[in-house]
């Protein structure tokens, strides 16, 4: 029997080599598909990396199209080399293009789920967790731009049938099926999950980086901001919350130390306006490498201090024992509503605490 786990993010990295610990699988048996997160580190295991370049000029445009075009073929030949004419079970996060192909394949006997996040812990039930058409955006631009929104549109859809759309995007329409597994790290993920396995951080690290993410006392004293991603539709809007929130904060509770951690999908722009922001108020800042695994990084540094806005990190460094400050609220209070959980672990700034 083979395994194959599509993963999209460190977490849902990690949530795999939790399942293949957990399930003793042998790694020759496992082939782990990523889209878009760079997999690097001590494990032996078949990975195969199907992402979108980032980059802006035209050999990328070029690559980006070839990619939305035959993707869902190209996976199919990726899956059939690795399993020949064995059957095998998939493991997803939420059904997005790469996991629809994977779980339609032929060879697939049954699909579970890993945990991948905040996602994982939401309660509500809604139209756009059972149809990913009702959450599809058809408020295309007018001109040039929405010509090329309309072409983009086509091209993404070239292959999926009514049938593969018709897929519940969410895991949250699985959960009261029993043949599903849902592999998590809290047994507050997957609300009313059938069947749950509990997945343990320190023994993933244990076990598959045992030599990594040692403790270095040089920056123990730092606290830790935790970046987000299209947050803030300018640099203005972003530059106002610096300056209103954060700094307000930051000399309220005398934090004269923070490690960065940016993410990944934040821009040059972004992050300049942040170290820009911490240099004029004599903020000493230091970058934690887009490569590192931040999980991993929280499991072995001293207690300390996590900001952010709504970051599922957040949630993660409160279930290793460091303070989780958000401020969510000051940006999107309704969005954080759909997640109690969160709020459980997760302290939340009041406005009355700026004034």
């Amino acid at each position: 029997m083979k395994h194959i786990f599509v993963v999209h993010s460190p977490i849902t990295y990690l949530s795999s080599l939790g399942v293949i610990l957990t399930e003793n699988l042998d790694l020759s048996d496992v082939l782990i598909i990523s889209n878009g997160f760079n997999v690097k580190g001590p494990v032996k295991i078949n990975i195969v990396n199907i992402a979108v370049n980032r980059t802006f000029s035209p050999s990328s445009m070029v690559h980006n199209l070839k990619l939305f075009y035959d993707r869902g073929y190209s996976l199919n030949i990726t899956i059939n080399n690795f399993v020949r004419n064995e059957k095998f079970i998939a493991y997803v996060s939420v059904f997005n293009y790469l996991e629809r192909f994977t779980v339609i394949h032929p060879n697939c006997i049954n699909f579970n789920f890993i945990e991948e996040g905040v996602e994982s812990y939401h309660t509500s039930h809604s139209l756009s967790h059972y149809a990913i058409s009702y959450k599809a955006n058809f408020n295309f631009k007018k001109g040039f731009r929405g010509l090329i929104d309309r072409i983009k549109k086509c091209i993404r859809t070239f292959g999926i049938t009514e049938a593969i759309a018709a897929i519940p995007i969410f895991s949250i329409a699985y959960r009261h099926d029993e043949s599903k597994t849902f592999y998590c790290y809290s047994n507050k993920a997957y609300p009313f999950a059938a069947n749950k396995k509990l997945l343990n951080f320190n023994s993933i690290k244990n076990v598959f980086y045992s030599q990594d993410y040692s403790q270095n006392s040089e920056i123990s004293e730092y606290c830790i901001w935790i970046g987000g991603c299209d947050t803030f539709e300018n640099n203005q809007l972003y530059d106002e919350f610096l300056n209103k929130y954060l700094l307000k904060f930051l000399k309220k509770e005398s934090i004269n130390k923070l490690l960065i951690r940016f993410h990944p999908r934040e821009t040059k722009k972004q992050r300049l306006t942040l170290t820009n922001f911490l240099d004029e108020n004599k903020i000493d800042h230091l970058p934690i490498p887009d490569e590192t695994i931040m999980e991993l990084f929280l499991l072995n540094f001293p207690k300390t201090i996590c900001l952010g806005l709504n970051s599922s990190l957040l949630l993660y460094s409160s279930y290793m024992g460091h303070k989780s400050i958000s401020f969510g609220d000051q940006i999107n209070k309704q969005k954080n509503s759909r997640y109690p959980v969160y709020r459980e672990y997760v302290e939340f700034l009041d406005e009355s605490y700026f004034l």
